[in-house]
């Protein structure tokens, strides 16, 4: 049996801290409309509808780049594919700095979404090539957690650009950011793949030939499905959630856009700690309980969001924000985790993963829409997003709980019996 020295080793915490910080910069040019959309709208004359479509460019466009991404990495090295997703939001956050035209702005938040739904492939795809199945839970929910960082990061800095300077200011930041991260990924990321190449020496070493992916084997799998969907209730929930709520506070309560993004990141806050710890926890409860972390998160997230937006005070709602951040933090890492083991094998992880990303982006991509057209069809009343909110994080949490992970579970069993003996 071949073992591989470089999983789980320093070296893959050496690639996992460039992966968190590509994650992380990327992830800021997601943020660039949420903080200042009410000042969006005002100098462009944009409905909620419109505004929504910030995000939703943004995610229909991350939508349609994540199977593509997956064919990517047959055909070109993790390195450039990464590069990739840096320099398309380094050449969005350009074309952000200089427009006035909402066309405009709408076709760079396309080529912002784009480098998002290769970013999500290709950084969980990394993450999964250098630590083993039963370790990648703790660097895959640092990796997530570098999704609040940046949330809080945006929700905390545009506010002040768009003060001191225009709201332009907010897309060159994103694009000075991306240009440095772009010479990291092309100085440091190493293009190796541990995981594939131990399990191809072992497959030599047996005589035997490497798998191909099946697409009825991912149709057939139940579980891979459940992961899916869990991933769009999730999004649509937190999108429309994040999306709107600055607005929000700022139209129910007459609050300041500074008082008001400042609420929504404390969601981001809380996120950082409550997903350090589910990482901790992927690790300690075995594949077959890990199901059970993103269901408590999401019922979670859907009774914090109905809170937000039922909230009859800033106060409470600060406190909402509270709670959803708490809970959306055992979402994400949690079935980005969980996919791979849906198909535990080295030749499955790539599309498995582009699937995942896929229907993470569609709930970014429809979230913002669902809830700004049932605001506008409730006459512009915020709260009349709270009940949907809450209806699609207990589906998901139901979908989580339908996950089956068995072969995984057996696998997992099966290892640490041999590394007893």
């Amino acid at each position: 049996m071949v073992e591989d020295s470089r999983l789980n080793s320093k070296k893959s915490w050496a690639v996992t801290a460039i992966v968190c910080l590509c994650f992380f910069v990327v992830e800021t040019s997601e943020q660039r409309v949420p903080p200042i959309l009410p000042i969006l709208s005002e100098n462009m004359g944009l409905s909620v509808v419109d505004g929504g479509w910030l995000m939703s460019a943004l995610g229909w466009a991350s939508l349609l780049a994540a199977l593509p991404a997956a064919w990517l990495l047959t055909k070109i090295k993790p390195k450039l594919t990464m590069a990739l997703a840096v320099a398309l939001p380094l050449v969005s956050g350009i074309l952000g700095g200089v427009t006035e035209s909402f066309a405009v702005l709408c076709f760079a938040r396309v080529l912002s979404g784009a480098g998002i739904g290769i970013l999500g492939v290709i950084c969980a795809f990394i993450i999964d090539e250098w630590f083993t199945p039963d370790k990648r839970g703790l660097p895959t929910a640092i990796m997530v957690c570098m999704y609040p960082i940046a949330c809080f990061f945006m929700l905390n800095v545009s506010p002040l650009l768009t003060e001191s300077f225009s709201w332009h200011a907010v897309w060159w930041l994103g694009a000075v950011l991306s240009a440095i991260t772009l010479v990291v990924v092309f100085a440091r990321l190493s293009n190796k793949r541990p995981y594939t190449e131990s399990h191809t020496a072992k497959l030599k070493e047996s005589n035997e030939t490497a798998e191909k992916v099946s697409v009825k084997k991912l149709v057939k799998t139940p579980s891979l499905w459940c992961v899916l969907v869990a991933f769009l209730c999730f999004d649509i929930t937190f999108y429309g959630l994040t999306t709107y709520m600055p607005t929000a506070l700022v139209e129910t309560y007459g609050a300041t856009l500074d008082f008001s993004t400042l609420i929504v990141s404390l969601l981001s806050a809380v996120m950082i700690p409550a997903i350090v710890l589910n990482g901790v926890l992927l690790n300690k409860v075995g594949i077959k309980n890990r199901k059970y972390l993103p269901a408590i998160g999401l019922a979670g997230l859907g009774f914090g969001a109905a809170l937000a937006f039922f909230a009859p005070s800033l106060m409470v709602a600060a406190l909402a924000m509270v709670v959803a951040g708490f809970f959306v933090g055992f979402i994400s890492s949690s079935l980005f985790t969980i996919g791979p083991d849906t198909i535990p094998r080295p030749v499955y992880i790539g599309i498995v993963v582009a699937l995942v990303t896929l229907f993470q982006n569609a709930g970014i991509a429809v979230g913002p829409l669902v809830i700004g057209t049932v605001v506008e069809a409730a006459g512009n009343v915020w709260s009349a997003a709270g009940l949907p909110c809450l209806i699609i994080g207990l589906l998901g949490a139901l979908c989580c709980l339908l996950i089956n992970n068995k072969e995984a579970a057996a696998i997992e069993k099966k290892e640490k019996v041999a590394k007893t003996k």
